[in-house]
């Protein structure tokens, strides 16, 4: 029975009255687990959990339904924690000052945390000084974060010309995240264009498909 009702409480189907009653009427763990990381779950029973500590912390920072107050004191309390860390960079409901203060923590670690600060740059809420931030330093030059960035510039030239910079004949992933993004200015995104013009003949065979697409 148990293990029925931890099935059920994965599922975002379940509304968020029997998503409650559920927990206030077991006690069993594994229940609990798929409590804290169903979307539907309501806000004060993630509370709840939260203070009751039962490693239920990861599910908690993967949760879009945490608000910005939980997800702060989740982040307060495992400043050091990477998977915890790297669930709340990626969480669209974490505010922008949570997100400028993992970025900050993640810069003064090891080359693992690159992960982190690639789930900031991509998170909409990062503010374009905290995503310029990441652009800056030069230990953090992993080709995914600029992927994110790519995608997340918020029309910031600088941040675009970082990208732009760093995009070769190679990594053309990057260069398309840049043309797709609604708020790269046309003057730039013809740039990104020049570009794959002067790219291999593979590359150059993909831009009819680019120029025939109705953002373009």
């Amino acid at each position: 029975l148990q293990w029925g009702h931890a099935s059920a409480a994965w599922k975002t189907s379940v509304s968020s009255e029997t998503l409650a009653k559920m927990f206030r009427q077991t006690s069993y763990k594994g229940i609990w687990h798929a409590i804290a990381a169903n979307p539907r779950t309501p806000s004060e029973i993630l509370e709840e959990l939260f203070r009751l500590d039962g490693g239920y912390k990861f599910a908690l920072a993967s949760n879009p339904s945490a608000t910005p107050k939980l997800l702060a004191r989740l982040f307060s309390e495992n400043v050091g924690d990477y998977d915890v860390c790297k669930a709340i960079a990626a969480n669209p409901s974490t505010p922008p000052d949570i997100l400028e203060r993992i970025a900050r923590v993640a810069l003064e670690q090891n080359d693992l945390w690159s992960s982190v600060l690639a789930n900031v740059a991509g998170n909409p809420n990062a503010a374009v000084e905290t995503l310029k931030a990441i652009a800056s330093n030069r230990r953090f030059t992993q080709l995914y974060i600029t992927i994110n960035l790519a995608g997340n510039h918020k029309g910031d030239e600088t941040l675009i010309r970082h990208c732009l910079t760093r995009f070769n004949d190679k990594d053309w992933v990057g260069a398309d995240a840049l043309l797709y993004n609604p708020d790269t200015p046309d003057e730039l995104r013809k740039e990104v264009l020049m570009k794959i013009l002067a790219a291999s003949d593979a590359r150059r065979q993909h831009l009819p498909e680019l120029l025939a697409d109705p953002s373009f």
